[in-house]
């Protein structure tokens, strides 16, 4: 074995990293996690990603796929929350996701392994937009992505948020407050042309505020070459990137501006807080056996900038949330089936 053979080895040894501990087996492939509640829901989102890319044409062979939900997907990239990597000596891909935004984006990054040769040669923020198009999950999860994709590329202030929770016999009680920031204001922080260029390492290489803004042109740029009905194939080759009908940068950004309505902004700030949801009843009102009993356990609010102090108690995107997350809520002793 040559000097330079056994340091790559070695140094392909030294990425490799210790998989969680907790598998689920499923038909698509195995997901691991730290817990098994974890494992069994991500797997339940890697099922329903490939029921939809199994209506996508054209039709490809299914990826060899094993995931794992881990705490940083980015390995230190900041605002990465999920990654497709194949083995470079092996066939399957490891999907990267975080608990957090692992069931919106498992889909995302199935497609990227699904059609990775398909789309070879294509321009890379296209790709990334074609993946949240057909890829992200069709719930307020996935919806809280895609208003994340648009803020990106409406350069506008993100809202400060808080939520606020008290147990009815008034034992327990906080206020959470999140996402205060002004990362996405500005002029954009590259040109549209200059996103057309990227390559997939400069894409991923953009400081975490251009490539939000990379993210949300790519996003755009699926929707303007497919257009809002519910296109379901893949073209054979890509457009020219200078002949999609983006518009110039300002044009854009009103657009994206345009479909933040008050109650969109209010489904994407439910969603905001999911995490810290499922720890709250998960902590606060263990052994609850369904969202009506912690609901009438522990009640909430949600304050969006200097708006009203909302309650969310028969709230219809809290409601559409508390189900979607609640195998997580009962954790390693709730049932196995999906939500």
């Amino acid at each position: 074995m040559t000097r330079s053979i056994a340091l790559a080895l070695l140094a392909a040894l030294a990425a490799c990293a210790t998989p969680p501990p907790e598998a689920v087996a499923t038909p698509v492939g195995i997901v691991r996690a730290d817990d098994t509640a974890t494992a069994r829901w991500i797997a339940a989102a890697l099922q329903r990603a490939a029921e939809r890319l199994e209506r996508l044409a054209p039709a490809v062979a299914p990826p060899r796929v094993e995931v794992w939900v881990v705490a940083d997907p980015g390995e230190g990239d900041e605002g990465v929350v999920g990654r497709a990597k194949r083995g470079p000596w092996s066939a399957r891909w490891t999907l990267h996701v975080d608990a957090d935004s692992g069931w919106a984006m498992v889909g995302h990054e199935l497609f990227h392994a699904r059609y990775q040769e398909h789309l070879r040669g294509w321009p890379p923020a296209l790709i990334e937009g074609l993946a949240d198009r057909f890829g992200l999950s069709d719930d307020i999860l996935g919806d809280c992505v895609r208003m994340d994709r648009l803020m990106a590329l409406a350069r506008v202030r993100v809202p400060s948020m808080a939520l606020e929770y008290r147990r009815h016999d008034g034992t327990q009680a906080g206020v959470i407050g999140a996402f205060s920031t002004t990362v996405t204001e500005g002029p954009p922080p590259l040109s549209l042309e200059r996103v057309g260029e990227l390559s997939a390492s400069e894409l991923v290489g953009l400081d975490y505020p251009e490539r939000l803004y990379a993210y949300g042109v790519g996003y755009a740029a699926a929707q303007a070459w497919l257009g809002d009905e519910g296109v379901d194939v893949l073209p054979a080759t890509p457009p020219r990137w200078s002949e999609l009908p983006l518009g110039t940068a300002e044009e854009l950004a009103r657009r994206a501006e345009a479909e933040f309505g008050p109650e969109r902004v209010h489904r994407w700030a439910v969603a905001r807080f999911a995490g810290e949801i499922v720890r709250i009843l998960r902590e606060d009102v263990p052994g609850a056996v369904s969202v009506d009993e912690a609901l009438a356990t522990i009640e909430f609010w949600l304050t969006v900038d200097t708006g009203p102090k909302q309650p969310l108690e028969g709230d219809a995107d809290f409601r559409e949330l508390l189900e979607l997350l609640w195998p997580l809520i009962e954790g390693d002793g709730g049932a196995a089936a999906a939500p």
